[in-house]
């Protein structure tokens, strides 16, 4: 994430908060669907789009496990494997808190 700072070192054109708040927002939406259980090929198919795109934010901001994890998840819930998924899925929850502690700590400083 410190090449995100890079890009605004002085914080003068609030890159960091604006990428925080989107982040924060796309959460919004998205971590319900990763508590929600899976029985229909909706479910599943909503749970692959989220990692999908939950994988390409992360990537963005530098959160390379996270984004691994999710890429794991899409997999998976392309294939309609549930054995590996809710362990995958309680990492990634653990792994967004951090992202999202990380971005707070960036732009606080």
């Amino acid at each position: 994430m410190q090449k995100l700072r890079d890009l605004d070192p002085e914080g003068q054109h609030g890159l960091l908060a604006r990428l925080a708040q989107a982040f924060e927002q796309s959460l919004e939406r998205y971590v319900p669907v990763l508590h929600q259980p899976r029985h229909s090929e909706q479910d599943y198919e909503a749970l692959r789009l989220v990692a999908h795109t939950l994988k390409s934010s992360a990537s963005s901001l530098g959160a390379v496990a996270l984004s691994r994890l999710c890429a794991r998840i899409e997999l998976l819930a392309h294939q309609r494997e549930e054995a590996e998924l809710p362990a995958l899925l309680n990492n990634a929850l653990t792994q967004i808190e951090e992202v999202r502690q990380a971005l707070r700590d960036l732009v606080s400083n």
